[in-house]
């Protein structure tokens, strides 16, 4: 475990909270709606997303993704251009985003709370992108500390607040809580 290498291990710890969190939501409504829900394939698709997140922070996976992506510019010359590359990778990361969330929203018409857990998964993915792309100049946004927290935090939290409380929209709906 890699927990503390970059030097942001409180930012981590809230990072693996919040994705568990909404790993341990999802993976209850997939288990009380298995035999009938016709979502019961998305549930199990949050479910894992939300455990390989979680996985991902306490791994450390995205910095050795991101590093090795570094390692390899630097192996070809090509670590200079990366301004490029990047805000290049962030616009094309930016369109296939609107309109995966647009393309949701049309297939789950109707399913609200599946629409809202779904987008709180994919924008948690797109947020695992752009730390993997790490432009600097959004790094020195999402990385920048408030009042003693990094912005990262509310937006991790956000993301999985979507999918945790999204999630048991239909499980509430079928049992008439």
């Amino acid at each position: 475990m890699i927990l503390s290498s970059n030097g942001h291990f409180p930012a981590s710890f809230m990072g693996m909270l919040a994705y568990a969190a909404a790993g341990i939501s999802s993976g209850i409504a997939w288990f009380l709606r298995r035999k009938q829900s016709s979502d019961v394939r998305t549930m199990a698709c949050i479910t894992i997303l939300e455990a390989f997140l979680f996985l991902d922070i306490v791994f450390n996976w995205r910095w050795t993704l991101h590093t090795a992506m570094v390692h390899f510019a630097i192996g070809h010359a090509r670590y200079g251009q990366r301004r490029v590359v990047q805000t290049a990778a962030l616009a094309f990361l930016g369109v296939l985003c609107v309109y995966v969330l647009w393309a949701t929203a049309h297939k789950l018409h109707g399913k609200t709370g599946m629409i809202v857990a779904v987008w709180g998964v994919l924008l948690s993915l797109a947020c695992w992108c752009v730390e993997i792309i790490s432009l600097h100049q959004i790094d020195a946004i999402l990385y920048r500390r408030v009042d003693g927290w990094m912005v990262i935090i509310p937006v991790w939290f956000t993301f999985c607040l979507m999918t945790a409380v999204g999630v048991q929209l239909p499980v509430v709906n079928a049992t008439g809580l």
